[in-house]
């Protein structure tokens, strides 16, 4: 299995405060839950992470899930099994769509139509970062 992780924040330089920190604490985070490996490391300007996870896909992608829910921050991290060749998504696992920072409706419909402007994304971070006892 093949983690590939990143962050979820707007526009493609994620060298906006806190991505250079929220992709530490996610790294930190994942290593703490997952058997992993890594593979590749980018951490600027889009940081990135690839790694061989000790799972398998089924598992690996329910702890993902478990984060990304669970963690005050997860909502920010982007965390994506491949298992033979395929991205492992929550839907064909039953799961529900991840939400909207914004509105709470599924995230790909909003990225989609652009329902939200990159300020409004950005302000809702920098909430949650600070809800978190990070700023």
């Amino acid at each position: 299995m093949v983690l590939v992780c990143g962050v979820n924040t707007p526009g493609a330089q994620k060298t906006i405060h806190p991505a250079p920190e929220l992709f530490n604490l996610m790294l930190a985070v994942v290593a703490a839950e997952l058997p992993m490996r890594p593979l590749a490391l980018e951490r600027t300007p889009d940081p990135w992470m690839v790694a061989r996870v000790g799972l398998g896909g089924t598992e690996a992608k329910r702890r993902c899930v478990a984060i990304e829910a669970g963690h005050a921050l997860g909502r920010l991290f982007d965390l994506d099994i491949h298992a033979d060749g395929r991205l492992r998504s929550r839907s064909g696992m039953g799961l529900p769509p991840r939400r909207c920072l914004i509105c709470e409706r599924p995230a790909k419909v909003c990225a989609a139509m652009a329902m939200h402007s990159a300020a409004e994304l950005l302000a809702r971070i920098g909430e949650l970062w600070c809800i978190a006892g990070r700023a």
